[in-house]
């Protein structure tokens, strides 16, 4: 398990862990973020991560993504 921060781009990830509080995680399950979920890391570093969930494609910045823990599948 690791931060999404140490995933390679164009990895397929699931969802382990959030890292944060009850509207931390609310949020994160607003935009499709939950414990099991899968998605595809288009972008990494430099600025937002960029992620594919689906066919919808998610910006989140560095601070958010230093919080969602993540395994490669």
């Amino acid at each position: 398990m690791m931060p999404l921060s140490f995933v390679r781009e164009g990895a397929v990830v699931k969802v382990e862990n959030l890292a944060g509080g009850m509207s931390f995680r609310k949020r994160m399950a607003e935009l499709g973020l939950l414990p099991g979920s899968v998605f595809t890391v288009l972008r990494t570093g430099g600025g937002p991560f960029l992620l594919k969930i689906g066919e919808t494609r998610l910006a989140l910045g560095q601070g958010v993504g230093n919080r969602i823990f993540v395994r490669e599948i």
